[in-house]
């Protein structure tokens, strides 16, 4: 069925469980409509998504329905079913129409739309050893039977634009009968020609082949051409041309520089989608979402701006390069250990927090012995954080020695920090024993 020249695609009465689609047609409350869009709205005539088809004619509020009616028995009526009379009982009842063998619309489209015999007809049904049709024109050219008699042939007069019966003039081209004894050349003050030779009544022409797979050769027989195209895929330039165009690792080599990589790019306004409030920020604010204004905005933390990690930085390393023994007595050098790292800070006022442990000191015998820790800094203005006395019980392995330090950034300057080791007493020494581990974090002041 069509609405207003729309096809409607029938979908049954209206259930609120389903989505239907645009076009789409329902019946509901004795109306029919037809969805204007995909909707799950209830039909009605107020509906905005649905159009009225045929409106009920009842005047009621709450028409009858089926169900209400004494000589109908419904079942679980589903979209689709229809009401099949009973004269046992005399009632009507509601069936699927796979029940009663009756073809569904998709088996009705799919037999009109087939074009490959769906009937079976069979050749000798539609009168294979009989003429079917007489015709008097080919291609369209009127044919004159005037002068029609035995061994005359079909010419084109092209005076009268008919095909007429004429004899057969044979043996031409030189055959010993009537006609002309023709050959061919090839014409034109360049190129290569393609006729090779005549031998006898026959012309021989040469073949045109192609000299590589860069050019196709095709002979179009529908339209009686011979079609010679470029292969562009077998084209070396083709082949660059494509992979330069879908190379996406800077087949130009651009440079930073060109691209501006010194001057601000893009402003951006907003986060993943989210719009980003145009408030300035203070220092040490962050950016908070707000459910209540959909947006992002500005600050301060509510844990203190000293809580906030602005970087972190962290090596776990077996310590020391080599066995440094010291024999039998102390020495007041500081080893320098392989924990070391390198930090450059965000914020001139932060707070870099050094956090680590040593775990590779022991002694060779069982004697009580001492030695001292220290963090260096390659920074001259503070490079002596702090040193760490730490004594020891008389064990060939003491335990790890943690450290945990803090001191101010001051400055933007890139700084390196060294774990160091000065050892003290008899029959100690460092070695390669246990990974030792070094954490720098960056704190926001």
């Amino acid at each position: 069925m069509s609405c207003t020249g729309i096809s409607v695609l029938w979908a049954g009465n209206w259930s609120n469980s389903k989505v239907y689609r645009k076009n789409q047609g329902v019946f509901y409350n004795g109306s029919s409509y037809r969805a204007n869009k995909t909707t799950t709205e209830t039909p009605s005539i107020e509906a905005i998504d649905w159009e009225l088809i045929a409106q009920s004619a009842s005047s009621e509020s709450n028409p009858i329905g089926l169900i209400d009616l004494t000589d109908v028995e419904l079942s679980s009526p589903n979209a689709g079913d229809i009401l099949i009379y009973d004269s046992i009982t005399s009632t009507w009842d509601n069936q699927p129409t796979s029940s009663l063998g009756l073809a569904t619309s998709t088996d009705l489209t799919n037999h009109t739309t087939n074009t490959s015999n769906p009937h079976s007809v069979t050749p000798t049904q539609v009168g294979k050893d009989t003429a079917q049709w007489n015709a008097n024109k080919i291609k369209g050219v009127e044919v004159d039977d005037t002068n029609k008699a035995n061994g005359k042939i079909l010419k084109f007069n092209s005076t009268s634009n008919t095909l007429e019966y004429v004899d057969d003039i044979a043996g031409g081209g030189g055959g010993g009968g009537e006609g002309e004894a023709n050959t061919a050349s090839n014409v034109g003050t360049d190129g290569v020609g393609i006729f090779k030779q005549k031998s006898g009544v026959n012309l021989e022409f040469k073949k045109i082949n192609s000299g590589s797979n860069k050019v196709t050769i095709t002979n179009d027989t529908s339209n009686s051409e011979i079609d010679i195209d470029i292969n562009e895929t077998n084209l070396a330039v083709t082949t660059n041309l494509s992979n330069h165009v879908s190379n996406t690792s800077n087949p130009h080599s651009v440079t930073p520089s060109q691209v501006g990589n010194s001057t601000a790019q893009w402003n951006a306004n907003k986060l993943q989608g989210v719009d980003v409030h145009t408030t300035t920020p203070t220092d040490g604010q962050v950016l908070v979402y707000s459910s209540a204004n959909s947006r992002y905005e500005p600050a301060t933390p509510s844990g203190g701006g000293s809580s906030i990690v602005l970087q972190t930085k962290h090596i776990q390393t077996v310590a020391f390069n080599s066995n440094l023994g010291v024999g039998g007595s102390p020495s007041n050098t500081w080893f320098s250990t392989n924990l070391t790292l390198e930090i450059t800070p965000i914020s001139a006022s932060s707070v870099i927090q050094i956090m680590g442990n040593i775990n590779c000191v022991k002694t060779t015998t069982n004697s009580s012995n001492y030695f001292n820790v220290r963090v260096s800094a390659s920074d001259a203005s503070s490079n002596l954080i702090q040193a760490l006395n730490v004594g020891r019980r008389s064990d060939a392995y003491p335990e790890a020695v943690a450290i945990n330090l803090r001191v101010n950034s001051a400055s933007t300057t890139t700084r390196s920090y060294t774990v160091q080791i000065q050892l003290q007493g008899i029959n100690f020494q460092l070695a390669q024993s246990a990974l030792c581990s070094l954490t720098l974090m960056e704190l926001a002041g």
